[in-house]
C-alpha cells in the first residue's frame, strides 16, 4: 500500500493550511518546500523585500520528526 499525502487546496496568502498523511508519505519534504516557497514571495508591504518566515509554525507529533524538519529547513535556507 502506498502512503497518501492529502494537501487541501492551499492559498498561501490566506492563513493556515492542514496537511494530513500517514508515515512515509512526504509531509516533511512538502512542508519544507512550502515554507521555502513562502519565503520567496514578495512581502505584503510592497517594499521589494521577501516574506518574513520567522513567524511560520510547523507542528508535528514526534520529537524525531521535529528534529528532521528543523534540519531540513536549515539545509534548505542555507542554500540561499
Amino acid at each position: 500500500m502506498t502512503p497518501e499525502l492529502k494537501i487541501e487546496k492551499m492559498n498561501l496568502e490566506e492563513g493556515f493550511s492542514v496537511i494530513e498523511a500517514g508515515a512515509g508519505a512526504g509531509k516533511t519534504f512538502n512542508l519544507v518546500r512550502i515554507v521555502k516557497r513562502i519565503s520567496e514571495m514578495p512581502s505584503k508591504e510592497g517594499d521589494g523585500k521577501k516574506r518574513d518566515i520567522s513567524k511560520v509554525l510547523l507542528v508535528t507529533f514526534t520529537n524525531a520528526a521535529a528534529m528532521e524538519m528543523r534540519q531540513r529547513m536549515r539545509e534548505l535556507l542555507e542554500k540561499e
